[in-house]
């Protein structure tokens, strides 16, 4: 995600930045995000598929840092 948004910033906007130029990088800015957004629901959407019912062990698994996915997904 970090690269995808990094790679639509071509130039840093200051106050001194023409109004031309600087809707230009947000149109670009923004054509970023919308590509990390969609990225993003893609991997939630393959985590939903993954866990398919078992919302129930997520909720009983232990706190994150003692958490493996062989607790989520035993038969894995």
């Amino acid at each position: 995600m970090e690269e995808t948004i990094a790679s639509h910033r071509r130039r840093e906007l200051l106050s001194t930045t023409g109004t031309v130029a600087t809707v230009e990088e947000l149109i670009v800015r923004n054509a970023g995000l919308e590509k990390a957004i969609r990225a993003l629901a893609m991997e939630l959407q393959t985590l939903s598929d993954r866990f398919d019912g078992r919302i129930d062990q997520l909720v009983k698994a232990p706190p994150p840092h003692t958490c493996t996915i062989g607790y989520l997904f035993p038969d894995e």
